[in-house]
């Protein structure tokens, strides 16, 4: 199923129902070497804010305010 779109259609409903939940802020974590991911991200609005030491993942946060 890849390049199929399923991966944004998956995010843009889960950012949705976010919304609809009167949820603030949004955190997410992915494999440094999943660049798709990580451009598919910040076409989103994500920004990097840190990452996770212990797996060593990218930690990313959308506010939806």
């Amino acid at each position: 199923y890849a390049n199929k779109g399923l991966a944004k259609l998956t995010l843009q409903y889960s950012l949705s129902i976010c919304r609809l939940a009167d949820v603030k802020r949004i955190m997410l974590k992915f494999h440094p070497e999943n660049i798709i991911a990580m451009k598919m991200y910040k076409n989103f609005g994500f920004n990097e804010t840190g990452i996770d030491e212990r797996i060593g993942h990218i930690i990313m946060h959308k506010d939806l305010i």
